[in-house]
């Protein structure tokens, strides 16, 4: 599979500080194949690179696609091994889901099953007629069982954002009506809690509007997010597709789509005073399947 990395593009909203150089990789969906290439391409702009990296993996490595497990297990590597002088992944929504189910709420797996996870039970060799006669028990109790402890304590540690210079990593975004802060601070399953009424996408895991309309700035910061794909967030923009992945309204979006069911990609960015470059693996329509 061939990685597409664009030419830097100048930006002076970009600055994740003297003598730093950053990687980010937006949302996997268990397309581990695409995810390792775009890994691979970073790891080697970093071996040449005399700053100090760091990769941020914005979340949302589960569901949808083929290798979620594969996905998480490339991430709990120590960053030393992928290439990198320090990680951090962050939660998504999609983690979230999945924590909920393992920790908080095991009734909720069929939410989470509705949501791609019935790809995880064809990862863990469930086929889909043993898992129909299963009860909400007898499921939640089989995806512990094939996450096993080391995965699930995994889940425990992610972070809800990252701040490097003025780069504000978030999976999903900012409400503007919000304090910054207060907005970030908001416990990991604030949508979701026994005392409040289903989900609620006010969150940092879940947000789109009205972060991805607002276009009055961030107070200096350039947010970098996935959650929302771009391809489709740019035909709903009426922008041009040569826009895809470049910074609008002090935003970045590299949510590739590798959660949608056309062929699309897993696409990341690297950030290095005063301008960025965008790293793109398309996803074949062949290997995208197993998102039943």
């Amino acid at each position: 599979m061939t990685v597409e990395i664009s030419e830097f593009m100048a930006d002076a909203l970009v600055q994740p500080g003297p003598d730093r150089r950053v990687f980010a990789i937006g949302d996997v969906h268990g397309q581990h194949e695409a995810f390792l290439d775009v890994l691979k391409a970073m790891n080697a702009a970093a071996a040449e690179s005399a700053e100090r990296t760091e990769l941020v993996q914005l979340g949302d490595l589960i569901d949808r696609g083929p290798s979620s497990l594969r996905c998480i297990d490339e991430m709990m590597r120590p960053a030393e091994t992928l290439g990198f002088d320090e990680k951090t992944v962050l939660m998504a929504n999609h983690e979230q889901l999945a924590r909920i189910v393992m920790d908080v709420d095991a009734g909720k797996i069929d939410l989470w099953l509705e949501n791609g996870a019935k790809a995880i039970f064809a990862e863990c060799g469930v086929p889909d007629e043993v898992r129909a006669h299963m009860n909400w028990a007898e499921k939640a109790r089989a995806m512990r069982d094939c996450w096993g402890a080391a995965r699930q304590a995994f889940l425990r540690e992610l972070q809800p954002y990252r701040r490097i210079g003025n780069l504000l990593f978030v999976h999903a975004g900012l409400n503007p009506d919000v304090p910054k802060d207060e907005f970030l601070a908001r416990p990991w399953d604030y949508s979701y809690r026994p005392t409040r009424p289903g989900f609620d996408e006010d969150h940092w895991a879940w947000i789109r509007f009205p972060f991805l309309n607002h276009v009055g700035g961030w107070g200096g910061d350039l947010v970098v997010h996935g959650h929302s794909p771009e391809p489709r967030l740019i035909a709903y923009e009426g922008e041009d597709p040569r826009m895809t992945h470049r910074i609008r309204y002090d935003r970045l979006d590299i949510d590739g789509g590798a959660g949608m069911s056309e062929p699309v990609a897993v696409a990341g960015a690297e950030f290095i005073a005063g301008g960025y470059r965008i790293y793109k693996a398309r996803i074949s329509e062949s290997r995208a399947r197993a998102r039943t």
